[in-house]
């Protein structure tokens, strides 16, 4: 389920802005091709600036405290939070969750 799109991609900041910089495909076409890549998608160029891309990003950093089995819902000891909006970080928080208590 990590791959039902198809591509995986990796991403960075710099100067407070969201850039794709490679994406990886999960499958290849019927002769083997590897169709979907940085190179075929945005040729001759390292990164690419997401402008097309506003929402709210989720980290999960530090040690497993609670361990739920849905997407996200697991705690860890930091969760940050990136608030991107046409591409331009406009807002970031962490939540530190290394004393709160977690049920069953």
């Amino acid at each position: 389920t990590t791959c039902w799109n198809g591509y995986l991609s990796d991403w960075d900041i710099i100067d407070n802005k969201l850039y794709l910089i490679d994406v990886f495909p999960c499958f290849t076409d019927e002769e083997g091709e590897n169709i979907m890549s940085m190179e075929n998608l945005f040729p001759e160029q390292d990164r690419v600036f997401a402008h097309w891309y506003s929402g709210e990003l989720t980290i999960q950093k530090g040690e497993l405290l609670n361990y739920v089995h849905r997407g996200y819902e697991s705690a860890y000891e930091e969760h940050i939070y990136i608030k991107i909006e046409d591409g331009i970080v406009v807002d970031t928080w962490v939540e530190d969750n290394r004393d709160k208590e977690f049920g069953e």
